[in-house]
């Protein structure tokens, strides 16, 4: 097989194998870059062969060219909470790959998303490339290229990139074709002992193709799925939101303020949560959120429940002033319209949405799936393990006395959901709610509300004190729980129309309930408050900020963690950096590569010369069939110099008798006797200069094209 079939070849096996990786993107022109990142690779080496460039210096120039393109186009956001590694030159690079795989799936179509693909998919092609063209025929490096793309395009799509193994056959049978096509070359040593050892390489690669595609189809059809993405962690984003429990009493106090407005061509869904909060210490509820992208493949740590009811919500924000964004049930996706996900960001265990710009969008379009058990489902549902609902269980330090007083509560009742509603009769009970009560959720001030009497400051609380009690008391018997700040919504207030229902959700709708997890049937919501509130004088918190500790980032390796104080502030995307940057950047590369490769090819060029010169009238006479050739009248094979002479070499100025006098010393110093030192440099010198009048005169005498690429495509002749 020629170098150019074995070229081709090469660049049709790898470009097909681009294609499981292009199923990782959602967008349609994915496979087009990645089948140029083989083409081009594979046309630079063939020109760099052409050339006569070393294949270290290609493999170097090409292979650079890449990654500053990579790092250049794959730059990051300037959102410091997106990075994984601290800033520098390489760290776009260096974080593309944990970037790629905590995205959803299919990735967005974003430039940054693909470059890793495309860096991985450029210098396979470009090793393979280098090896195929070294030898000019088939041999084992396209089978590894095609390997590591096949392995990679699995581990991105979980296996969804080729679910039929229809690409990793037609892979196999271009594999197998081209080995069948490349022509034996035997050689003068041991040409049988070759035969017999390539025979062996191909049985072996056969075979290895063939267990390889088994292994994968068995992997497809049964068993969990490898997938990769578990093995990253979350970046370690700094919390982007303060605590919205004292933001309740200052909403409540705000009543009719119109904080934003919900739409569903459905059912308005009867309550919308804000933030939930999972994470007990004793003083206060928080959330320690592991923050992805909505869509991101992830499992929270307890399953949605068996029975889901979809919901699509058109939010419009109105006077709402939180970073944490409200939603329904187990978010799948958000659309901002042109603004993608608006920066929404999910936390894949508790379904919390927090924009990383630390405002809610004006528009959303919210995808999310409820819980949805029936009535029976949840009377004969019990409680999963302990181990898995630790997070939801635990209660450090708690006092004997909630401990003996939920006990005492559910004394009787032996079914879960019996014991949930006894729990929250008890906490309701005669208490009154009071939505100027002092905000609160630690053990003192949870005891203080069940047990004090009202003249010292018991019975009476806010929506979080009812909550936060029926959480804890929950927790005391086994019942996995955690609080949620969101919004009722009023059925008196849904305008019902053709095209479905809509509501404003004002501050007098804020509120804070509880959620229990009952197994198979999911979180259910347990609202243990009053319907009707009192308000008292008490004056509200004017801002949340500092009222309550703020929900944790996810810790990094370290353990260490970040709150609110300590928050970067994400960096508005127009002081990223633009696209005439990029392109700058870009340019400036190809530049400084492009004259790397003029001055290597320059020095090349002048060494040549030299080397030439140094071996007098036959290096000459090279020089003369150097031009000949140049110029487009390469002399016949065998020729004799006269031959040469009378039909190549301008007759003008004597260049003819001055050529014929060179070969004929050409020849006597290859075949003569040596001659006297000093005659021989005299000669030398002559003869070179003989050789470089005639080098100008065919110059001269050719076409512009010929005089342009003269220096260069002399590099191509030995």
């Amino acid at each position: 097989m020629s170098r150019l079939l074995a070229v081709v070849w090469s660049i049709g096996i790898l470009g097909i194998s681009t294609i499981p990786i292009a199923a990782g993107y959602s967008a349609w022109w994915a496979v087009l870059v990645l089948v140029g990142c083989v083409i081009v690779p594979h046309l630079l080496v063939v020109l760099a062969r052409w050339l006569r460039i070393p294949s270290v210096w290609t493999a170097v120039g090409v292979g650079l060219m890449a990654v500053i393109a990579a790092t250049a186009l794959g730059a990051q956001p300037a959102d410091a909470s997106a990075r994984w590694t601290a800033d520098g030159v390489l760290s776009p690079l260096i974080d593309s790959i944990p970037r790629l795989l905590t995205a959803a799936r299919p990735a967005p179509s974003d430039i940054d998303l693909l470059m890793p693909s495309a860096l991985l998919v450029w210098l396979t092609a470009l090793a393979v490339a280098l090896a195929v063209t070294a030898h000019g025929r088939a041999r084992i490096a396209p089978l590894i290229g095609v390997l590591v793309l096949q392995v990679a395009g699995a581990l991105l799509t979980a296996g969804t990139g080729d679910p039929h193994g229809a690409v990793a056959a037609a892979s196999v049978l271009l594999i197998l074709a081209g080995w069948i096509a490349t022509p034996a070359r035997p050689t003068d040593r041991r040409p049988a002992r070759r035969a017999s050892g390539r025979g062996w390489v191909l049985g072996l690669a056969t075979a290895a193709l063939v267990g390889l595609l088994a292994i994968s189809a068995s992997a497809l059809v049964g068993g969990d799925r490898f997938e990769p993405r578990t093995l990253v962690p979350p970046p370690p984003l700094p919390a982007q939101a303060v605590n919205p429990l004292p933001d309740v009493s200052r909403w409540n106090a705000e009543a009719d303020s119109g904080l934003f407005a919900l739409s569903t061509a459905g059912e308005m869904p009867e309550r919308v949560r804000l933030a939930v909060l999972p994470d007990f210490d004793g003083a206060s509820w928080t959330l320690d959120a592991g923050l992805r992208p909505v869509g991101v493949v992830a499992t929270p740590d307890l399953p949605a429940g068996e029975w889901q009811t979809p919901v699509t919500l058109r939010l419009e924000s109105g006077e709402i002033d939180s970073a944490w964004v409200p939603g329904v049930g187990h978010t799948s996706s958000v659309d901002a319209g042109d603004a993608g996900a608006g920066g929404v960001l999910l936390d894949p265990d508790t379904g919390s949405l927090v924009s990383a710009s630390g405002a809610v969008p004006q528009v959303l379009t919210i995808t999310a799936s409820v819980d949805a058990p029936s009535d029976e489902a949840i009377a004969q549902a019990g409680v999963p393990p302990a181990s898995e609902a630790q997070r939801y269980l635990a209660l450090p330090r708690v006092p004997v006395e909630l401990v003996a007083q939920a006990e005492a509560a559910v004394d009787g009742a032996s079914a879960r959901w019996d014991q949930v509603t006894e729990l929250a009769d008890f906490v309701r009970g005669e208490r009154i709610l009071d939505e100027g009560a002092p905000s609160g959720a630690s053990y003192g001030r949870i005891a203080e509300f069940l047990f004090a009497p009202e003249v010292e400051g018991g019975q009476v609380g806010t929506t979080e004190q009812f909550a936060a009690s029926f959480a804890v008391l929950a927790r005391a018997v086994g019942l996995p729980s955690r609080l949620v700040v969101g919004f009722g919504v009023d059925p008196a207030a849904v305008e019902s129309s053709a095209d479905g229902s809509r509501v404003t959700v004002a501050g007098s709708d804020a509120r804070v309930w509880a959620e229990v997890y009952l197994a198979r049937a999911g979180w259910i919501a347990v609202d243990a408050a009053p319907d009707s509130a009192v308000r008292t004088e008490h004056t509200p918190p004017a801002s949340s900020t500092g009222a309550t500790p703020a929900p944790q980032a996810t810790p990094s390796d370290e353990g260490a963690s970040t709150d609110a104080g300590s928050a970067t502030p994400v960096a508005d995307s127009s002081e990223q950096t633009g696209v005439p940057a990029t392109l700058a950047v870009v340019g400036a590369a190809l530049v400084a590569l492009l004259i790397a490769i003029i001055v290597v090819l320059a020095v090349r060029r002048a060494r040549r010369r030299a080397r030439w010169r140094r071996q007098g009238a036959p290096g000459a006479w090279a020089l003369v069939l150097d031009a000949l050739a140049l110029a487009g009248r390469p002399p016949a094979a065998g020729a004799a110099p006269e031959e040469i002479v009378a039909a190549a070499v301008p007759t003008d100025g004597g260049l003819g008798e001055a050529a014929l006098v060179l070969a004929g010393q050409a020849q006597s110093a290859a075949f003569g006797p040596v001659a006297d030192a000093g005659s021989d440099v005299a000669g030398s010198d002559a003869a070179w200069s003989t050789a470089v009048a005639i080098d100008r005169a065919l110059r001269r005498d050719s076409s512009l094209w010929r005089r342009l690429t003269w220096g260069f495509a002399s590099l191509g002749r030995r």
